[in-house]
């Protein structure tokens, strides 16, 4: 005989409010690398850019959240002759920044004091995967 478990609503609830990970992508460099991450909440779509390096045998992160806009800008930005973009984000008491500056070969991404080299070839699977994050938070429900 097969014993019915009861149903745990509060454990149920707890696991559909933790996010789950779309995309996680990331851009290996030597000591540094950059995460592209695309979060679902529900039906709340969170894009998130990571830039992390390696200090003292352990990996150093920092991250900003960005919008539909800031995504947008920066595919333009991608495709462009404009040398420089920034942005600059502040939630609740803490103040972040993200610089992408055009470079020889490539662009260095810097948020707060992390940066990150990226060849040409690596921004433009960079552009795809921001086009795609536009059209799923914008198109999916």
């Amino acid at each position: 005989m097969i014993e019915a478990k009861p149903l745990d609503i509060q454990e149920e609830l707890n696991r559909s409010a933790q996010p789950e990970s779309l995309l996680d992508r990331c851009f290996f460099g030597k000591n540094t690398v950059l995460k592209i991450q695309l979060t679902k909440k529900i039906t709340e779509y969170n894009c998130y850019i990571h830039v992390g390096k390696v200090e003292e045998n352990t990996w150093k992160w920092t991250r900003i959240k960005l919008n539909d806009l800031e995504l947008a800008e920066i595919v333009d930005f991608i495709n462009s002759d404009k040398k420089t973009i920034s942005f600059f984000h502040k939630f609740k008491e803490t103040s972040k920044s993200i610089h992408i500056n055009k470079i020889e070969k490539g662009s260095m991404v810097k948020i707060d004091n992390i940066s990150k080299f990226m060849v040409d070839s690596e921004l433009r699977i960079l552009e795809i995967l921001l086009k795609k994050i536009i059209e799923i938070r914008n198109f999916n429900t």
